[in-house]
């Protein structure tokens, strides 16, 4: 449930940074038309992406771990009504 939030937040990251890249092809779609102002909407769009990135791998890494973690316990539980059996 967590795992599917934290997507939802990923790909409305990734949809704010296609809108910056559309901005870029035609500044007079984005709301701000300076080149100043197109500048800097360029540099937050990076840092987005770079974060993105980045808490994409995060995120990939501990639902992995989760899944090793709960494929241990079901295996120990296994080993548990196995040795109750003997």
């Amino acid at each position: 449930m967590l795992y599917s939030l934290l997507q939802r937040h990923l790909d409305k990251g990734s949809d704010l940074l296609e809108e910056v890249g559309q901005c870029g092809n035609d500044p007079r779609s984005c709301s701000s038309g300076s080149s100043s102002g197109s500048s800097g909407l360029k540099e937050l769009a990076r840092s987005l992406k770079q974060h993105i990135r980045g808490f994409s791998e995060r995120l990939e890494d501990t639902r992995e771990r989760l899944e090793d973690t709960s494929r241990c316990f079901y295996l120990l539980d296994k080993v548990k009504a196995l040795e109750n059996l003997l």
